[in-house]
């Protein structure tokens, strides 16, 4: 009877795979390399530690998220996030988009209330804050300010308005 030299690497990474990682030994060897990945995600551009990792299983086994639907919901969360609220995706989010089309993501974050006027939408603060950065910029040289568009998103400013806006501010400058 011949020995499988495949058959015997297999079976040892097998058994190697089943024993705690010695620096977590809450984690096996087989289950730190998907842990060590959440951890770098969330600690990007930084290599995570042990500690990093450890607390990534603790989370998640906690929060009852697997880390494929967690590396889903932060893939497409966190870049939203970002952008509309300036923040992360806080872990009660990404439980809760762990099995979500990106379209219900894109959703929440753009029903979110804005950080700087609660009162609107986080995503119509956007959508506003592009529909007036051209005419801000050909008119007075400078990005939108929060305040204009607030005032824009609330009051459904169309494009022309937004522009007329910024072309009267021009022509009060002189």
């Amino acid at each position: 009877m011949s020995l499988d030299p495949r058959r015997l690497v297999q079976v040892v990474n097998d058994e190697f795979g089943k024993l705690p990682h010695p620096d977590v030994p809450e984690i096996t060897n087989a289950d730190y390399p998907t842990y060590q990945r959440v951890a770098a995600m969330k600690r990007n551009p930084h290599p995570p530690t042990h500690n990093d990792v450890r607390d990534a299983y603790h989370e998640l086994t906690q929060s009852g998220i697997s880390p494929a639907q967690w590396e889903h919901a932060w893939t497409i969360s966190r870049p939203i996030a970002n952008r509309l609220l300036g923040r992360d995706p806080t872990l009660q989010e990404l439980t809760r988009h762990g099995d979500a089309h990106p379209s219900e993501i894109h959703d929440y974050y753009s029903n979110s209330p804005s950080r700087s006027h609660p009162e609107i939408k986080a995503g119509e603060m956007a959508r506003y804050k592009h529909l007036a950065s051209d005419p801000a910029d050909h008119h007075l040289e400078r990005a939108p300010l929060l305040r204009e568009v607030a005032i824009f998103a609330a009051g459904q400013y169309h494009p022309t308005e937004i522009d007329a806006h910024y072309q009267r501010m021009k022509e009060r400058r002189g």
